[in-house]
């Protein structure tokens, strides 16, 4: 959670291995570190994701708070210091499309998202615009690649499905450019 660590744009924030992930109201970035050439300083890349169309005043909050605390310590000012800052297990985005929440999440050391559909909601208000990828595209695994100056990122294909009586049924699903 932001608790004033970074940015205010940003209300919540994850790190992990070559990545830190900024969730702000409409937009999720992804900023990886590249790797580094002779030796000069690690380039880094950012893709950007906004839900096109999305409720922008959605109430945004953290799911299953987890036991750890973080704490910046940045400076000898302990003014400026953030400590016992909360984490979550996930992030939610209730109504971003009617009927639709969006919920971030990690998953085995892999950044994912669901969307949430309610029944009766459209699915097919779901878009997802990105930018900093200098080529869009969908390989034959139906995964959307996005390759940048430093790598590429991989969305695997969407993993559709309905709850019926407890059991999953898939629902064919994919991503369209």
């Amino acid at each position: 959670q932001n608790a004033g660590q970074i940015d205010e744009k940003v209300k919540f924030l994850a790190r992990g291995s070559g990545y830190t992930l900024f969730l702000t109201r409409d937009e999720a970035a992804f900023a990886f570190a590249g790797a580094k050439k002779d030796k000069q300083k690690a380039a880094s890349e950012v893709v950007m994701m906004k839900l096109t169309g999305a409720n922008t005043a959605a109430d945004i909050s953290g799911e299953n708070l987890l036991e750890g605390k973080t704490n910046y310590i940045n400076g000898s000012d302990p003014s400026d210091w953030k400590t016992d800052i909360a984490s979550y297990e996930r992030v939610r985005y209730s109504n971003v499309y009617d009927g639709i929440d969006i919920v971030y999440y990690g998953n085995q050391k892999q950044l994912e998202y669901d969307f949430v559909v309610s029944p009766n909601a459209d699915p097919g208000s779901i878009k997802l615009e990105f930018s900093g990828a200098d080529k869009i595209r969908i390989d034959s695994h139906n995964d959307l690649i996005l390759r940048t100056k430093t790598g590429t990122v991989r969305l695997q294909k969407p993993r559709i499905y309905q709850d019926i009586e407890g059991e999953q049924i898939t629902v064919e699903g994919r991503y369209v450019i």
